[in-house]
C-alpha cells in the first residue's frame, strides 16, 4: 500500500548498526512515525558528513529543512513518502 510507513530496520555487528530497510531519496521531505506514535513532515539528507550517514530535520510551514531545529534521527521509527 502506497500510504503506509516504511519501518527503519538495522542490522547489529558489534558495536556498529547497519540499516537494512530503504530509505528515502536524499534531500526529500517526507511524513515520519516517532517512537512516541506521533507523525509530522521532515527533510531526509544522507551523506552528509561521512558515507552512510544520515539525518531526520523538522520542516518549517514552506517544507524547507529548518536547520535551527534540533534533528529528531533519533526518534524517527518509520517514513513514507508524501504525495503533493
Amino acid at each position: 500500500m502506497a500510504d503506509s510507513f516504511t519501518i527503519i530496520k538495522f542490522e547489529h555487528d558489534g558495536d556498529d548498526a547497519k540499516i537494512i530497510s530503504p530509505m528515502p531519496a536524499d534531500e526529500s521531505v517526507v511524513e515520519v512515525r516517532l517512537d512516541d506514535g506521533s507523525i509530522q513532515r521532515a527533510w531526509f539528507g544522507c551523506n552528509i558528513m561521512d558515507a552512510g550517514d544520515y539525518d531526520f530535520v523538522p520542516v518549517n510551514d514552506a517544507d524547507e529543512p529548518d536547520m535551527e531545529r534540533a534533528s529528531i534521527a533519533d526518534r524517527v521509527t518509520a517514513w513514507r513518502a508524501v504525495h503533493p
